[in-house]
């Protein structure tokens, strides 16, 4: 039975940056004890006076040092050796130093008896873990986190939360725990069970507890027991050697909240497979029995689901998303530039519009949500919903590991996704191919950080201790010429939100005189000798970003000549063309030598210093990340006043919209999105909206995950509705005309020949 155990939980402070008067740090909590720790909180302790303003991944009881850190209910539960990482930032009074950290004893366990048939902990419970990038900005990185809303599953009762069942109501081993509850070990946390509620999650219907089907489906060890509601035991809910009392429905049923949908399912399809060793992916076509599934359209207009869909005897989906993409060309839908816009081989614009999906780039080596969600399901309610295009955030790490033959088997629902079991995670990655031509979906691959880290994008550069800049290269290269000829990866973003700022001490003894301009001031200080910021000039410094997007295209354009290459800004640049050592922050004793924007927002110098590969140029294109002030408070919306002219004169225009105003090149906003709080972040969400709808912008929204810790996401915690008041806002910038949306591949209509979508014209 699970029961209380002494535990050694430790912490480690990373020292992320210091700015004038701000810093930001990582925090990272191990398990290493032999227990499983069911929550925890610790206590960092500053050497100076400090408040926050923003953090990520954790509960924060703000005010005076030390300040205290607890879970948030999905990194609650850490196996034995697991770790849970989170950050903050904020103001500092001066002279900070990386602060201490230690357990607060806010901390407590569960740990598995012999018994082989109780609840445990398992270094699998990870893959409910989630954390990604959502963007950065000029002095803070933006969270990467699982969302702590207030829909998500809380295992503290409340309210309307619905205590588990009394054991009267039970068999078997109710006969000797008569004062035990139903209730649903997640993951090794201990949740109340729904009463009259098989599958879900409770806020559906104004309840914090979880069904029973939701609980017995979790990848892993949890499920359904009998629990002592004021020591924490637990029991099989049925004897060892019986059946169990409830299992799960043979056949799942998943829908969206979704109007105007009405479902459909065909009675067969083709089941898709993939080989992990060819240089492109493969699809072969053999007939799959139904079950009875239904899998409900998420369109908010469409009134048909897929037709090729078919579901498992006792699992999810499987087969086809949308139709067998079995013997359509794969090598027909490249696309080229022509000044700012994109054109296809017959020279008609096209637009990319569509949503980021992460997971490949953190540890999990995977999509995020696949531990309860369907695949297929996921990629027809995206295509039925207009997204075109899905960006596919991986690591330098990851590729690097294919390439050298290591792929190993991926976390994921192999009830929910039965094609996907015992898959390792290049193989479900030719699956996610497969399943998004299907559905006449491109895919952008994004390279989101060095290391398979769910925290790997804050470091600013493209390589990272035993990832190198060769690695860098040699991946993408690698990558490129084993799916070059499959035109679902139509387009590569070369490297995600490169960023950093020169805060070196060369010259910081220097003080600008009284009379002197900042221009002579800047002028006059010394170059910096720091290397560990992403610059943009002529040189062909490691750490100049325009040199290492250059040799990487002309690695990729190698190979594949067709591909399109996006290219994302900075975070700075010299106002007045000189590299120099700033003060460093945004605050008013800093110095004002560097213009300073969103990690990767920064494309000011793209003009006059354009990455550039003789013979394919047209194939180059620019991606910035913009992100409103629920993300970080920038200079331009502390006063609330903006509106989507001023962003447009005072950001957006010198940042990056001259290179689309000017027709030197086609823009996609790569990332950009956020909560919906009915205040200054929703308002910057619908400005950038109109501003890509007015100029015809390509982009992809931040994002589909609703585990997003400073964003959220466009799906709910339960990974298959939607938000529909998020779409609502989203909708109108997907390409679209006549009621239809349009996809990129001339032979699938978007979503299927059922679908809400049609082909390019």
């Amino acid at each position: 039975m699970l029961s209380a155990k002494s535990f050694a939980l430790d912490c480690d402070v990373t020292y992320v940056n210091d700015w004038g008067g701000g810093y930001q740090i990582n925090v990272e909590v191990t398990n290493n004890g032999a227990s499983s720790v069911s929550g925890w909180q610790v206590d960092l302790l500053f050497n100076t006076d400090v408040t926050v303003t923003n953090y990520w991944n954790a509960a924060i009881e703000t005010g005076s040092t030390p300040i205290t850190a607890s879970n948030i209910g999905w990194n609650a539960s850490l196996a034995p050796g697991q770790s849970a990482s989170f950050g903050l930032q904020g103001n500092h009074g001066g002279g900070f130093g990386t602060p201490t950290c230690s357990d607060s004893a806010g901390s407590s366990t569960s740990s598995t008896s012999s018994s082989s048939s109780s609840s445990s902990s398992s270094s699998s419970s990870t893959s409910s873990s989630s954390s990604s990038s959502s963007s950065s900005n000029s002095t803070t990185s933006s969270s990467s986190s699982s969302s702590s809303s207030s829909n998500s599953s809380s295992s503290s009762s409340s309210s309307n939360s619905s205590s588990g069942a009394t054991c009267a109501t039970t068999q078997q081993n109710c006969d000797y725990y008569p004062s035990y509850e139903l209730s649903c070990v997640w993951y090794s946390e201990i949740r109340p069970l729904c009463q009259g509620q098989d599958s879900g999650w409770g806020y559906e219907n104004n309840q914090s507890c979880i069904g029973r089907n939701t609980c017995e489906d979790q990848w892993g060890d949890g499920g359904v027991f009998l629990c002592d509601p004021d020591t924490g035991d637990c029991v099989p809910e049925q004897a060892s050697g019986s059946s169990t009392s409830s299992s799960s429905s043979s056949s799942s049923s998943s829908s969206s909240s979704s109007s105007n949908s009405t479902s459909s399912s065909s009675s067969s399809s083709s089941s898709s497979s993939s080989s992990s060793s060819s240089g492109s992916t493969s699809s072969s076509s053999s007939s799959s029995s139904s079950s009875s599934s239904s899998s409900s359209s998420s369109s908010s207009n469409s009134s048909s689901s897929s037709s090729s869909s078919s579901s498992t005897s006792g699992g999810g989906r499987s087969g086809w998303a949308c139709v067998d993409p079995t013997g359509v060309p794969g090598n027909d839908d490249w696309l080229t530039t022509q000044g700012n816009k994109i054109v296809d081989a017959s020279g008609n614009t096209v637009r990319l519009t569509g949503a980021n999906w992460f997971g490949f780039n953190a540890s999990e080596r995977v999509f995020h949500g696949l531990w309860s969600a369907n695949l297929q399901d996921t990629m027809q309610a995206m295509a039925e919903r207009g997204i075109n295009l899905l960006r596919v955030p991986i690591s330098t790490r990851l590729i690097k590991e294919w390439m050298s033959g290591q792929a190993d088997a991926a976390s994921v629902n192999d009830y929910a996704n039965p094609d996907l079991a015992g898959l390792t995670s290049l193989e479900i990655f030719d699956q996610v191919l497969l399943q998004a031509k299907s559905c006449g979906i491109k895919v952008l691959i994004d390279q989101h950080s060095a290391d398979a880290d769910n925290s790997g994008h804050n470091y600013e550069l493209w390589y990272k201790d035993d990832i190198s800049s060769g690695d860098f290269y040699d991946t993408w290269e690698w990558f490129a010429d084993r799916y070059k000829n499959d035109d679902t990866i139509i387009a590569y973003d070369l490297e995600n939100e490169p960023h950093g700022s020169p805060d070196g001490s060369a010259g910081a003894n220097l003080v600008r005189g009284e009379n002197e301009s900042w221009e002579e001031y800047c002028q006059r200080k010394p170059l910096s000798q720091e290397i560990d910021f992403a610059k943009w000039d002529d040189s062909q410094d490691e750490h100049n970003w325009r040199h290492a997007a250059t040799v990487a295209a002309e690695r990729i354009l190698g190979v594949n000549p067709n591909a399109l290459i996006l290219v994302e800004g900075i975070q700075a640049t010299p106002k007045y063309g000189k590299w120099v050592d700033n003060k460093s922050g945004a605050g008013e004793y800093s110095d004002q030598c560097y213009d300073n924007t969103w990690w990767g927002g920064n494309l000011r110098l793209a003009g006059q210093l354009p990455v550039e590969v003789p013979g394919h140029n047209d194939q180059i294109m620019y991606s910035p990340h913009d992100y409103g002030p629920l993300v970080y408070m920038q200079p331009w919306f502390k006063d609330g006043d903006f509106t989507r002219e001023s962003l447009e004169a005072d950001i957006w225009g010198p940042n990056w919209l001259y290179l689309h105003d000017d027709n030197i090149a086609p823009l996609l906003i790569g990332e950009w999105g956020g909560f919906m709080d009915g205040g200054d972040n929703q308002k910057w969400m619908e400005a950038i909206r109109d501003e890509i709808v007015l100029k015809g912008l390509h982009h992809t929204f931040w994002c589909l995950n609703p585990n997003s810790g400073d964003t959220g996401g466009l799906l709910g915690n339960d990974w298959v509705s939607w938000d529909e008041e998020k779409y609502a806002l989203f909708k109108p910038s997907l390409w679209q005309s006549g009621g239809k949306f349009i996809g990129l591949d001339k032979v699938i209509p978007l979503g299927g020949n059922a679908g809400t979508g049609t082909t390019r014209p």
